[in-house]
């Protein structure tokens, strides 16, 4: 069978911590994820729940406001041109 050489990024922090685990149970990193993908191909992919880190207050904050904008487009600040666009950025920054 050819082998393929797949690559990904994850944290280093994260890499590290599965490592480490992979060493504890006796296992390399690369043979765990092979073990992983044999196993998902077994088994229904739905079975695997998707655990996203819950946001932080300022992506709450922006997804409040765009649910805002979509129901009442009158909130949201409209530019002709760059220039006003810039000016305002650029006073926001400021403060």
């Amino acid at each position: 069978m050819t082998k393929a050489k797949v690559t990904f990024v994850m944290e280093s922090e994260l890499k590290q911590q599965f490592a480490e685990a992979c060493a504890n149970i006796g296992l390399s990193m690369n043979r765990a994820l092979n073990t992983l993908v044999r196993k998902t191909l077994r088994a229904d992919p739905n079975l695997y729940e998707l655990d996203y880190d819950e946001p932080n207050a300022e992506t709450l904050a922006a997804l409040k406001e765009t649910k805002e904008i979509l129901a009442d487009p009158s909130k949201a600040k409209f530019y002709d041109n760059v220039e006003d666009l810039m000016r305002d950025l650029r006073a926001d920054i400021a403060h």
